[in-house]
């Protein structure tokens, strides 16, 4: 604790000092200002190697894990050393994730918002992915300036900071996952160079001097599951996947299995291709495990291939929770302190805590990485090196970001506040927008192709047709300057499919059909008819959301529409007119029925802020710049063939279009245009190239044969032939792979060449072992643009080396796990968090029920090896009353708030699916209940001192718990615990009550009949004079063996409390003192029982007290426990 507070002392000594034009509070985000740049640190002639070293050797050991904190800031500065706070946290998926800047003119200026990157993944365009990278960075310097917030009303806390978490790089492994808007492509070949262009565009800026801005790649390894999936029981059930702890997997538990052949071939290929060609100076280790090391523990991972492999030379953070699910739900460490351990040392250098409920988005000050780093290096835990290197990682990015240089001069901070939402920038999104669509169908009716619309009036019907959040997709910014009284934003400035149409033609006619997307109420749909009736040509506006269909936590359990929007397209068909119908999505949408019957189909994404004005000039003809597939949109079926939580890539009938054996709607690649282009292959139909040094052209023309200007786009795949490679490995499976593309702008009979070059390396594949190598042998290569193709046989020629030749080798991830790991055990018995004790360690432990009640049991568990136990009370809450609930949930705060050596020590408690489990201490003597009974079955009475040892231990656990403020409210024998070594452990919490001020008293009847003080009895308010009142039937029983009060039913027995007197105890076995004091407790009236600190202060009790190890010499100051009262 002590840690704690002296850290907190460094990180609360700077508040806001200033205000800009915008309101926002300004907070200093230079280190080395005038006054506090004498140090070496700040010499901006020395190495920033050397400024960093000296940096760090200033810090104490409290203050560095403060460095080591996302989202953090405004705290998380050094003041002493003149070290500002800074945000490692802030998001720029497709745009900044800000509030908006105030202009140079006073005009509120909000972030440029680009389309999704799904979109952006259909442009096929690096030009555009370079751009939005660029505009990003700009806006992002600008924002910082101005010391605007994130997007986080109302506190718009923390400032912005100049690292980005994106782009999202993971490949598209399965189209239910929720967060497919965020990435580009199923093809982690195009995702590599998409991660590249967004990586240079934001980090490169004009000063080369210095880091415009920094990137952090996402989800490091393998992250492609949000929901909960009911999972395997085990392999049986899903071979190969994984375990899923608890029978449910999610994004925080899931543990699959992925081969060397898949992670280098699939989930690892963007990430390198970001860090190596791209020089990506930030990596987020994701939530899951992979071959049962969580990531952010995962030193092979973080280590070995990023660093060492691929020479990264940037920072890594964990997801926001991750680090503390290492030992939370992957079950990888014995306690909290041991992921932290593990995470720093396995290359976690930033951690990015879960927020605390109630305050302020994003607080993490109560970060596991603050509470516990000092902790772990004095106890050698964790040296304090391997925190240094993780403070060098992250402090060298903030020396390249010349933070601790003087700012005046620096190019970037005299960025104007216009460049937020410039109109350079304007155009970007827009032009990102129209390139972004893809054309799926486009009938021609009557010798004229339906689109684009040229004349007569249009209808807009659909749900999503007056839609404007859902066109922003996720991960936004503030769009609009106008906000609620709420602080939140309206989207009002937005513009919908229906008002773009309208502004750009002579007119639009509107239903909405549906009252939202999951509607399936048909009430609207005769006024959706009559109105698509009355027009020349409907467009129907349908598809998914980011709020209830798919979102981040939230996959998507079938790939079609929702039911009520496909029955209103088919009664708009109903009006016999041409019917486009628009689709805004992230993951595909599957319908055999639109394909077959629908007029024109156009797949929008989620395009973004200028997205609808981009799909009118698309339908209307006044763009045709239409986009390519960046995944392949499969059939209904797919869900009867894939399993959600297998990430095997080439069991069959294969994932993506590079194993695919199926039959697709639409194929990657595909999307047509207005206009039509022909291709023709200029260079040689058949090449060879050697395996040495052998390089060879693909030439081709490409030229714009139809009757309007248009896009296109050229893409070049592979495909091992028959015989290449060796029957039965992974890689002939492959059934083709990307390796280039170029898209081209042409006017009416224009052309353009297009040129790939090709060597061994182009085609080369994966061994199963992961080796990245290459086989002589025929390849054909494919020269498309997703409508026609031109084939060209290539012959690599081996040199006479053994096949294959080998250009990389896989170094295989090590069976790396604590020692005694048992990964099975922990999986298969969810209820296993007691990896949270260091007692068990081990994890080898036996199960006996120790007692069940109406709504579960306690469980004793047992270290196989060790003997050491622990208690889980498993509570079904679906088969309680909601007061059973609350009482539940209520016993784990308390448990949570108490830590003495007479109090049952609380080690953790989590849900899983309806069931609470409270891990506790286990007592292993039985309960006072059952050690009474056994005295007076043996006719055998406690002597003076050992009821007054129990009796005092008692009080001493009280005392504790009415300093907190809480009143027990069932303090009986069977809730007072016995260890074999004599100390008595108070228990059973689950109707205690926190006290919620001094000056309430409860009025519920509330607790174990025999132990009922008068006023509870009488329904009178009380406080803790009834807690006294049990404890002295407590009391009573330790020296008669019975209770004090009886009765044949209860109200006899409430009567005989009420008005009845007890039986004396031996005179003969004890004395008067201890006599006296019984009578007191058990007196009727409250302000007649002492306190328990009075009780304590008697010289007999406090003589035994004094001894025992929770004593507490003094009383607290001004405390007499009267004025200790409850809320009901």
């Amino acid at each position: 604790m002590k840690t704690r507070i002296a850290a907190w002392t460094v990180s609360l000594s700077i508040v806001a000092l200033s205000s800009v034009a915008n309101s926002e509070p300004a907070y200093p985000r230079y280190g080395c200002r005038p006054g506090q740049d004498h140090y070496p640190f700040c010499d901006v002639s020395l190495p920033i190697e050397q400024r960093v070293e000296d940096l760090i050797g200033r810090l104490t050991l409290d203050e560095k894990p403060l460095l080591l904190v996302a989202r953090l800031s405004p705290l998380g500065n050094v003041s002493r050393l003149g070290v500002p706070q800074y945000d490692w946290g802030g998001n720029c998926v497709h745009g900044v994730q800000s509030r908006c800047g105030t202009g140079s003119n006073g005009e509120t200026r909000c972030p440029t918002s680009f389309p999704n990157p799904n979109a952006l993944g259909a442009t096929f365009n690096e030009s555009v992915w370079h751009g939005m990278g660029r505009v990003i960075g700009r806006e992002l310097r600008s924002l910082w300036k101005q010391g605007v917030g994130e997007e986080h009303p109302p506190t718009e806390l923390p400032p912005i900071g100049l690292d980005c978490w994106s782009p999202n790089i993971n490949i598209v492994r399965d189209p239910r996952w929720g967060r497919n808007l965020e990435t580009a492509s199923e093809d982690p070949f195009l995702l590599g160079l998409f991660g590249v262009a967004v990586t240079q565009g934001l980090q490169v800026g004009e000063d080369s001097r210095y880091l415009q801005a920094i990137v952090t790649l996402k989800h490091f390894i393998a992250n492609s599951l949000e929901g909960s999936w009911p999972g395997p029981g085990g392999p049986a059930s899903y071979p190969g996947t994984g375990l899923c702890p608890g029978g449910t997997c999610t994004r925080f538990t899931i543990d699959p299995n992925i081969s060397a052949y898949d992670l280098a071939s699939s989930y690892m290929p963007a990430f390198k291709t970001s860090v190596v060609q791209g020089g990506a100076l930030g990596v987020m280790c994701s939530y899951n495990s992979v071959n049962g090391v969580p990531s952010c523990a995962n030193k092979w991972l973080l280590e070995e291939k990023l660093r060492k492999e691929w020479g990264f030379e940037g920072y890594v953070t964990g997801d926001s929770g991750a680090v503390e699910d290492i030992w939370r739900t992957h079950f990888y460490a014995a306690t909290e302190e041991d992921s932290v351990t593990f995470a720093v040392r396995s290359g976690t250098d930033v951690q990015s805590a879960l927020w605390k409920a109630g305050q302020q988005p994003w607080n993490t000050s109560d970060a596991s990485y603050i509470r516990h780093i000092p902790t772990a290096v004095r106890s050698s835990h964790l040296s304090e090196e391997a925190v240094d290197t993780a403070l060098r990682h992250t402090l060298t990015l903030r020396f390249r970001l010349g933070l601790f240089d003087p700012p005046e001069g620096q190019v970037y901070e005299q960025f104007s506040p216009d460049e937020v939402r410039s109109d350079k920038h304007v155009a970007a999104a827009m032009d990102a927008a129209e390139q972004s669509l893809v054309l799926l169908k486009n009938d021609v009716l009557d010798g004229v192709p339906v689109l684009p619309i040229r004349s007569g009036k249009v209808a807009v019907i659909g749900p999503h047709a007056m839609s404007r959040y859902p066109l922003l997709g996720n991960y936004l910014g503030q769009i609009c300057p106008q906000l609620n009284a709420r602080g939140t934003e309206q989207y009002g400035c937005v513009e919908s499919i229906l008002e773009a149409i309208g502004n750009l033609s002579s007119g639009a006619v509107y239903a909405p059909g549906l009252e939202s997307i999951t509607s399936s109420d048909s009430t609207l749909f005769d006024e959706a008819l009559r109105t698509a009736q009355c027009a020349d040509h409907v467009v129907l506006a349908l598809g998914l959301d980011t709020i209830s269909i798919e979102a981040e936590g939230l996959d998507r359990h079938n790939i079609t529409l929702p039911e009520g929007q496909l029955e209103l397209f088919r009664v708009v068909l109903g009006a016999g007119k041409p019917v486009t119908v628009v689709l805004l999505n992230g993951g595909i949408v599957a319908s055999e029925e639109l394909k077959q019957h629908a007029s024109a189909i156009v797949e929008a994404w989620y395009p973004g802020f200028y997205g609808a004005r981009a799909i009118a000039k698309a339908l209307l003809g006044l763009t045709n710049r239409w986009g390519k597939l960046p995944v392949t949109i499969y059939d209904e079926s797919f869900t009867d063939h894939f399993d959600m939580l297998d990430f095997d890539m080439t069991k069959g009938p294969g994932r993506t279009y590079r194993y695919f054996t199926g039959k697709p709607l639409w194929p990657f690649g595909f999307g047509l245009s207005f206009t039509t282009f022909a291709l023709k292959l200029v260079s040689d139909k058949a090449i060879t190239v050697s395996q040495s040094s052998g390089k060879a052209s693909l030439l081709l023309e490409i030229q714009n044969s139809g009757s309007m200007a248009g896009d296109d786009v050229v893409m070049a795949f592979f495909r091992p032939l028959p015989g290449t490679l060796p029957a039965g490995c992974r890689a002939a499976l492959l059934q083709k792979q990307l390796f280039g593309f170029r898209r081209v702008s042409l006017p009416v009979a224009g052309s353009a060449s297009v040129e790939f070059a090709l060597t061994a390396a182009t085609l080369q594949v994966h061994a199963d072992n992961g080796d990245r190598v290459s086989y002589a042998g025929r390849y054909e290569v494919i020269l498309t643009n997703g409508l026609q193709s031109l084939s060209v046989d290539v012959e690599v020629e081996s040199v006479g080396s053994p096949q294959p030749v080998t250009y990389e080798r896989w170094v295989p991830q090590p069976n790396d796990q604590p020692p005694g790991f048992d990964r099975q055990l922990l999986s298969t018995l969810r209820i296993v968090q007691l990896v949270t004790l260091r007692v068990i360690f081990d994890l080898s432990v036996d199960w006996s029920v120790l007692g069940r009640g109406s709504y579960g049991q306690a469980v004793l568990v047992k270290e196989r090896h060790g003997g050491k136990k622990c208690v889980v009370k498993e509570i079904d809450l679906s088969r309680m009353p909601a007061a059973a609930q609350r009482e539940a949930q209520n016993e784990v705060g308390v448990l949570k708030s108490l830590q003495h050596p007479n109090i049952v020590a609380y080690f953790d408690a989590f849900v899983e699916a309806t069931k609470l489990y409270i891990v506790m201490e286990y007592a292993d003597g039985g309960d006072l209940s059952a050690s009474v009974k056994k005295r007076k079955a043996d006719a055998k009475h406690f002597s003076e001192i050992e009821a007054l040892t129990t009796f005092a231990q008692c009080c001493l656990a009280l005392q504790h718990v009415h300093r907190k403020h809480i009143l027990h409210r069932d303090l009986k024998c069977q809730n007072i615990f016995l260890t074999l070594s004599g100390v008595v452990k108070l228990g059973d919490f689950g109707i205690a009550k926190v006290l919620d001020h001094t000056a309430a008293e409860a009025i519920t009847m509330i607790g174990t009949p025999i132990y009922l003080a008068p006023e509870v009895c009488h329904s009178k308010p009380y406080g803790v004079k009834a807690d006294v009142w049990s404890l002295g039937v407590v009391l009573y029983e330790l020296l008669a063996l019975e209770p004090p009060f009886a009765g044949s039913n209860i109200a006899s027995l409430i009567n005989n409390i009420v008005t009845g007197t007890p039986k004396p105890v031996s005179t003969a076995l004890y004395g008067e003192g201890l006599r006296e004091l019984l009578s007191q407790m058990l007196n009727k009236q409250p302000q007649g029982r002492p306190t328990v600190e009075q009780v304590l202060g008697r010289a007999f009790v406090r003589s035994v007290a004094e001894g025992l190890p929770g004593y507490v010499a003094s009383p607290l100051s001004g405390f007499s426990g009267d004025d200790v009262t409850v809320l009901p």
